[in-house]
Parts: structure tokens; C-alpha cells; sequence
């Protein structure tokens, strides 16, 4: 690789002297004098310039030797001045510069380069001139580098019959250049002594190692050579004599038959067709093997024959009931004849016999009845090929109660299946079982019901360790208890703690102390198992565990719930993940909570671990908890819990609530106690009274002066008028009043009693009938219209006013008008006297009792009214007493 490219203008860092390696050569390198500071950043633009310089450099080299080149500057070239020399020369191996030999300068001409040692197979060499500071190129040679061919033995040759010559030799060491190997077969007289017929060769395809040609006779010496051949060397082998029969190699013969008779194989077969000496026995070799198994599981048997013999030849201690294939070859007796190929192959199944072993029995026993009774589940593993010897045709359930040998065994049933449920009572029982083929009947297996006494128990426990072996295997280890003849028998189910009626089960015989369970396990199952250890049909240890053959990350994580909520703290509990859905052992619960857009703060919890309490929180404040649970396989999330902690704790919300209790308990006995002492002053206060006009002197009351605004009688324009307003009243009709004069009007304001406004559809009045006294005769005469008050509301009208205001729409109404009554349909049509239309009256002051002054406003019941006692006016008024 060549050196990077400075920028331009930047100068060239000078190299020191130093011993280093440039793929692959070797040697010191040297500053040149000369300055090369832009000499790698024209290096992919050279210029080649023929006429000034000639490279003279070997392209083939040995490797691990040292090699020479060297670069004549042509002084004639017209690109050229004067001053070139071969100090301007710069030597480049594959790109990288190497130092030029120190003996140039003394040629100017001349630059000469010297690499130590060749270490690499292919380079490239070129040689550059530095002229006006840029390089260009003179020349470039690729070189190869190798060894020549090394010492070359003859492995072996083999002739087939009528056909030609085949040898194989070692060429030795790989030379790293194109090598020509070359066979060399000649028949010679004798035992090689002299030369019969010219040498016949015979050219070996590129990278490889062995030739075939074509010789002429069968009987005779042949002296046979390997030579090699390439540009660094030769190298030839010693020659061999051999004879042309020694070496043959047979044609395979012919299996004509093969049958099975009583465990043995019977082949019958043809010798192959040659002609060379039948007085010597050839050899034959046979094989076999199971079809259904490996192809090294070939059984060989080698044997002699002469070429005329036809016994034919037994294979024995073959397995019944097994197909099985054969082959033959041959061999002629010499110590440098090769066998010949394997003939084709022939087939025969061997005749069943009687299963060899007893079926692998088990049993799972349910729990006893209220008839005392339980069902037993028998399980039996169907036998092997090897170990069945034959299609089985069924199997035989016997059973006996242990402890009584004179009671014979009872045949339970006979079935092609490979389980059976028995139902027996609380004694212990012994089950036998064997299966049958055509051939026989297979040794019984031996199984032991233990009796339902819950004083009967297992002798010892086993501890058994678990490690995953593949993601769908298992190994199981145990200490194996000494037991004689112990087998075991190993289940497993996916829920682990349950009776599993339909859980798998393994047999394996022998006192062994593990086992691999493999390709049964699903990833992310919890899986029970269970370890038996057998002795003679009975259960003698026990050991259970579970476990995952390959653990993952939940499917689903624990729900959160908050069990207690403070001012500064969250307790928090949670659950077990189902069995299913952990997929995994459960290491440990994280646990991370925070305000929202704040950061989120862990605790790392143990998977034992269901509640924790988070500490140290702000009072009011918004809460986002969510739960990570994690197995070996990976983790998995919850959702988000949202809480918001309490503004107050429990106890700061009892004392609150007490406080306040206590508070509103003081200001109800407070107010109650002033209920008690001042109930007088707080009833004055929230129900006043109100003056009943029924028990006052009002009814009875006859003012002699009556003022409205200014007016103390109606002058005699207003008399007419004052008349037909009258008429509506409920004196109208009356004679003294429709047919009186000015005078008698005057007197009827003074001297006759006032009238409310009655109506009994109205409000509620207080009436009240006396005899007025006549002023001129003295006479007491009853009033002409009784004396009513009315509760509510007394309007008066006075005289003066612009228009006349209508009272409001009763009949009967006592209003005094001031003006024209007009229509009596239109007068009542109009809307009620507004409070306003009282504010220009004309209103004394009443003097209340105690000398303090009160407008008639302040008296609802007398605003119409202003009473005076005398006759004169300007005197001070006095109110009415209640």
C-alpha cells in the first residue's frame, strides 16, 4: 500500500534509516538526497517515457532469495538536461518506496536495487526519475516468486484388464508457479533390466497428481517415473518395476442370490471375468449392514475362493426382522493389487423372532374412593426394532396381590393399546406385562401398586439439578442411590404441583446418575420433573424441581394498586404474574415513579417482594408509578398508576375536623346561651312591631284641620269637580253629598269622618262605626259611612295637581281627585299613582314623643295624611297615638 498523499504544497515528512517490511521484501531503507515533496501526489499520473530508460529486473525469483534489478538512464533523451543522474531514480515495490543500492552514485547513468529476501509470491517493481520535482515512470515489472519442484515419490499404480495404466505419486511441497508433471511408463525385458518398447508418457492435468495411459500387455515388467518440471527447476522420481498382473484390479463380482435362514444371511455369487491365473484363490471381502442405519455401521467379512467354487457363503449373528443390504469385491493375490469396486447391491429382511426385552412399564395412581377403591393408569413404551424382533401383536396385563404367592396372577386384559386403567383396592399389588409377535412372547415387566396406607413412603429423597442444554433440551443430574439392577423413570408436565394424567415420561435402564431430555421443551414453558429411581419394579427415591429450557421476557407484568395514600408517601402492592405468562423465573420488580415531564426515579426490588412504600413526596402533588418485572429472558413493563398524594394526612385531618368541631360546638352553645338572655332584644330585632290599626285611636280619631299642600279647603272652582269625583265613591247617591254647596263642603271635611279604600276583594281593613255629633243642632247621629282603615295602604289625592292619578282598579275607591275625573271608563283604566307622584306634596313634620323630629315618609300608613290638633295654622303638629 502506498503512502498517503500530502496537500499540496505541504512538505514530505524524511524518513530515518530503518529495517522494514514491504510486503514482503526486507531491507534498509534510506533517505534519498533529494527532495520528494510532491513525489506521492503525482504518482497516479505518470508519465512513461520510453526513450529515457531501460529496467532490467528477473520476473521470476525464488523464494526467500535475494534478487537485483537495475535502471539505465538513456543521457540522449531530449526531455532530459544535463544534470540528470541516477541520484533522480526512485525505486517502488507494489507502491511503497524502497532505498536504491549506495553503489549508484558512483554511475551516474546507472541505479541499481537490491531487495534481501523475496517473501511474497507476486509485486511489482518500477523504477521513477524526479524530474523538475515530479516523477516519471521508466519502467515496471511484475514478479513471481516460487521454489522448484521437490523430490517426487510414486505412490501407486493399478492396471485394469484390457484397459490401460493408472499411477498416483506425492508431488511434495506446493512451488507457487505453473509446474508441468510428466508420467513415464516403459516395458522392459525381464525384471526392468533392458528396454522392450519406447518410453509412452503421459501429461498431468494442472493440480493434480495422478496420470492414466494405455499400455499393450497384461504379462510384462513395466518401469515406471514422475518427473516436474518449471521455470526455477526439475525434479524426477525414482523409477519402479512393477509387473503389469501384480497391479490389476478386478472387475467387482455379481451377487446372484441372497436369502435368511435361522440368523444368517446366505450369499451366493459369480467371480469376475479375467484371464490370468486360476490356480491361485482370490479374495473376496463381503459387507452388510442394517438399511435403516448409517453408512459406517457396515459389517465386513473377508474370506478366499477359488474362481470355479460356488458354496455359497453365510453371514451369521445378523438381528431378526431387519432388512438388510449386501456387497462383494475382489481382490488378485498379490501384495500390490488394489481390491476391485462393490458390486451392486442386494437386500433380504432376516425372520422375526421373539422380542428380546420387556416393554418399559409405569404407573400414576389416583386417590383412593369413598369405596375404598382407586384407579390405577398403566403406561408401557412400545420396544424398539432391535428389541421387538418382529411386529408386535399385542400386549398381556397381568396382576397379584403382594404377599399371597398362592394366589396366581389374574390376567387383566389383552390390548394393542399402550395403556390401561385398573381399578383396585387399598392392598398393595405387583403388575406384570409382555408383548407378543408371531415368533414368542418377551420377557414380563414388573411394576409395584403400593398399598393406600399413608405410612407407606419412599425410602429417600433425590436432589435433582437442571441446566438448559438447548432451547428445547434438558439435562437432568442426580446422585444415583446404590440400588442393584436400578433403572429410572423421568416425567415431566407444564403444570408444575398438579396430578398430570397425560404428562410425558422417559425409561432408561441402568444405574445412571443423568440424563438429556432432548427436543420435547417448549421456550418460556415451566416445566415439573420428576425422577424415580427403580429397583425390581418398586420406587425406592423421588426428586422434583422445575424448570425452563429456555427462558423469555414476560408477557405481562404485575397490576399496581395503591393500599395507602399520605401527604408524603404511596404504599403499593401488586401481584404474581400467572405461570404462564411469566415465561421465565421472575430475578427481581423494578419500580419507577416521578412527576410527569420530571424525572423518573428506580428502586430495584426482590422478586419475593409484593408492596413497597415510596417516601419523601410533595403534598398535592401528581404521581405516575409504573412496575418492571424481569426474568433471564428479558423484562416487561405495566401500565401507568396516576396518584395524587393527600394535601393532609389522616392525623392532621382529625385534628382539623376536631377543631372545627369543637369550634362550631362553642358558637352553637354560644348561640343558644344568647338565645336564653336575650331573646327579647333578638326578637325586637328580627320581627318588629308592626302597629295594628285595629287597636288604635285612628278609627275614632276626627281631625279638624286636614292639610295638602298648602290647601285647607277646596276653593269653589274645584267644588263641582270635587262632587262628580265623589259620585264614584260609595257615598255617591248620597243627597248630603251630590247636592251640597261650598259651605257645607268645607264642613264635611272637618266635621265628617274619613274612608278608606274598601272593597272586600281588597286588602284586609279595620272598620270602625260611631255617632258623629251634628255641629250646629249637638245632635249624636250615626255616621253615614262607617270608619275603616285600611291595613296596607292609605292614598290620598290632593287638590292641585296637573292631572288627576287614578287609584288603583277596585270600585268603591275614596280618592280625592284634584282635577277632572273625566270618563269613568278611562279614569279606572289608568295605571296605579306612582310612589313619585307623592313626593311633591306638601308634608309637615310630626314630632315624635321624645322631641325628635320624623317625616310622615317614615309612616306608610299616614303619608296621605298630616293631622293637626288645633285650629291654627303654623302651630306644631302632634302624630296620632296607637
Amino acid at each position: 500500500m502506498g503512502n498517503k498523499e500530502p496537500a499540496d504544497g505541504g512538505p514530505m515528512p524524511q524518513e530515518n534509516s530503518q529495517e522494514r517490511e514491504v510486503l514482503g521484501f526486507k531491507g534498509p531503507i534510506t533517505t534519498p538526497e533529494v527532495n520528494l515533496e510532491k513525489i506521492w501526489l503525482k504518482l497516479r499520473v505518470d508519465a512513461f517515457w520510453d526513450s529515457c530508460g531501460i529496467l532490467t529486473s528477473p520476473q521470476v525469483v525464488q523464494l526467500g532469495m535475494a534478487m537485483s534489478a537495475s535502471c539505465k538512464i538513456n543521457s540522449t533523451c531530449l526531455l532530459l538536461n544535463s544534470s540528470i543522474s541516477s541520484a533522480d531514480v526512485v525505486w517502488t515495490l507494489n507502491g511503497e518506496q524502497i532505498p536504491r543500492d549506495s553503489n549508484s552514485k558512483a554511475n551516474p547513468d546507472f541505479s541499481m536495487v537490491t531487495i534481501p529476501q523475496v517473501n511474497s509470491t507476486r509485486g511489482n517493481l518500477s523504477c521513477y526519475l524526479l524530474h523538475k520535482r515530479i516523477p516519471y515512470l521508466l519502467g515496471s515489472v511484475a514478479i513471481h516468486a516460487g521454489v522448484p519442484p521437490d523430490e517426487l515419490q510414486i505412490l501407486h499404480c493399478f492396471t485394469v484388464w484390457t484397459a490401460n495404466l493408472t499411477c498416483y505419486w506425492d508431488p511434495g511441497q506446493e512451488t507457487h508457479l505453473p509446474t508441468i508433471y510428466t508420467l513415464h511408463v516403459r516395458e522392459d525385458i525381464g525384471t526392468c533390466d533392458e528396454a522392450f518398447n519406447e518410453t509412452k508418457i503421459c501429461v498431468s492435468a494442472p493440480d493434480s497428481s495422478f496420470c492414466t495411459l494405455t499400455i499393450d500387455r497384461m504379462m510384462a515388467h513395466y518401469s515406471i517415473w514422475v518427473t516436474g518440471e518449471n521455470q526455477l527447476g526439475r525434479a524426477i522420481s525414482h523409477a519402479v518395476c512393477l509387473h503389469a498382473t501384480e497391479i490389476v484390479k478386478l472387475n467387482p463380482p455379481e451377487i446372484e442370490a441372497l436369502t435368511s435362514a435361522q440368523g444368517c444371511l446366505i450369499v451366493k455369487w459369480k467371480p469376475p471375468v479375467h484371464g490370468l491365473n486360476t490356480e491361485d484363490k482370490e479374495e473376496y471381502e463381503i459387507r452388510c449392514k442394517d438399511q435403516e442405519g448409517l453408512q459406517e455401521s457396515w459389517l465386513q467379512v473377508p474370506f478366499t475362493a477359488a474362481e470355479n467354487e460356488s458354496n455359497p457363503k453365510q453371514l451369521c449373528s445378523v438381528s431378526p426382522y431387519t432388512r438388510y443390504v449386501v456387497q462383494m469385491r475382489a481382490k488378485y493375490p498379490s501384495n500390490f493389487s488394489h481390491w476391485s469396486a462393490w458390486s451392486q447391491e442386494k437386500s433380504v429382511t432376516t425372520e422375526p423372532a421373539a422380542p428380546s426385552h420387556s416393554p418399559a412399564l409405569w404407573r400414576r395412581i389416583a386417590a383412593i374412593g369413598a369405596d375404598r377403591r382407586r384407579e390405577v393408569l398403566l403406561m408401557w413404551k412400545p420396544l424398539k426394532k432391535k428389541e421387538a424382533n418382529g411386529k408386535i401383536l399385542g400386549y398381556r396385563l397381568f396382576s397379584q396381590m403382594k404377599g399371597r404367592k398362592e394366589t396366581a396372577m389374574t390376567p387383566e386384559c389383552i390390548t394393542e393399546a399402550l395403556q390401561y386403567v385398573l381399578v383396585l383396592s387399598e392392598e398393595q399389588y405387583v403388575i406384570f406385562l409382555t408383548a407378543y409377535n408371531s415368533a414368542g412372547e418377551s420377557p414380563s415387566a414388573k411394576i409395584i401398586i403400593p398399598a393406600a396406607s399413608p405410612a407407606v413412603t419412599s425410602n429417600s429423597l433425590l436432589s435433582v439439578l437442571i441446566s438448559p442444554v438447548d432451547d428445547h433440551s434438558l439435562l437432568l443430574h442426580w446422585a444415583a442411590p446404590l440400588l442393584p439392577a436400578a433403572s429410572y423413570v423421568i416425567e415431566w408436565f407444564q403444570e408444575p404441583g398438579k396430578l398430570n394424567w397425560n404428562a410425558s415420561w422417559h425409561y432408561e435402564a441402568g444405574n445412571i446418575n443423568h440424563i438429556i431430555i432432548k427436543d420435547v421443551f417448549e421456550p418460556g414453558r415451566l416445566y415439573n420433573l420428576s425422577v424415580h429411581a427403580l429397583s425390581d419394579g418398586d420406587v425406592w427415591a423421588s426428586g422434583t424441581t422445575c424448570s425452563y429450557s429456555k427462558q423469555l421476557h414476560p408477557l405481562s407484568s404485575p397490576v399496581l394498586y395503591p393500599t395507602q395514600i399520605w401527604k408524603s408517601q404511596v404504599a403499593l402492592k401488586w401481584g404474581d404474574i400467572p405461570v404462564r405468562e411469566r415465561r421465565g423465573i421472575v430475578r427481581n420488580y423494578s419500580l419507577f415513579y416521578g412527576e410527569p415531564g420530571g424525572e423518573m426515579q428506580s428502586v430495584v426490588l426482590n422478586s419475593s417482594i409484593h408492596h413497597y412504600t415510596i417516601s419523601n413526596l410533595s403534598s398535592g402533588s401528581l404521581l405516575q408509578i409504573h412496575i418492571m418485572v424481569s426474568t433471564d429472558g428479558g423484562s416487561s413493563n405495566s401500565s401507568v398508576l396516576t396518584i395524587t398524594t393527600n394535601v393532609f394526612d389522616d392525623e392532621e385531618m382529625e385534628l382539623l375536623l376536631s377543631s372545627l368541631f369543637i369550634g362550631l360546638t362553642l358558637v352553637l352553645i354560644f348561640a343558644v346561651l344568647t338565645c336564653i338572655y336575650k331573646h327579647q332584644l333578638i326578637k325586637a330585632f328580627l320581627w318588629p312591631q308592626v302597629p295594628d290599626p285595629a287597636n288604635t285611636n285612628l278609627g275614632s280619631w276626627k281631625p279638624k284641620r286636614v292639610w295638602m299642600q298648602g290647601t285647607l279647603f277646596p276653593t269653589m272652582e274645584h267644588t263641582e269637580t270635587l262632587r262628580m269625583c265623589l259620585s264614584w265613591f260609595p257615598s255617591r247617591g248620597n243627597s248630603e253629598l251630590t247636592s251640597a254647596t261650598h259651605e257645607d263642603m268645607k264642613r264635611y271635611f272637618v266635621e265628617k269622618t274619613w274612608q278608606s279604600d274598601t272593597h272586600e276583594a281588597s286588602t284586609p281593613s279595620v272598620m270602625r262605626s260611631y255617632d258623629v255629633s251634628h255641629s250646629e243642632s249637638g245632635q249624636q247621629v250615626p255616621a253615614l259611612y262607617p270608619n275603616k282603615v285600611q291595613y296596607s295602604a292609605v292614598l290620598v289625592h290632593v287638590y292641585g295637581l296637573p292631572q288627576c292619578h287614578p287609584a288603583p282598579q277596585v270600585s268603591d275607591s275614596a280618592i280625592l281627585h284634584h282635577g277632572s275625573c273625566g270618563t269613568h271608563t278611562s279614569w279606572l283604566g289608568q295605571n296605579p299613582p306612582l310612589e313619585g307622584d307623592l313626593d311633591g306634596l306638601y308634608m309637615p313634620h310630626l314630632e315624635l314623643p321624645g322631641g325628635s323630629p320624623a317625616s310622615v315618609h317614615e309612616f306608610p300608613f299616614l303619608m296621605a295624611l298630616v293631622v293637626e290638633d288645633d285650629s291654627q295654622p303654623g302651630q306644631n303638629h302632634h302624630p296620632v297615638s296607637h
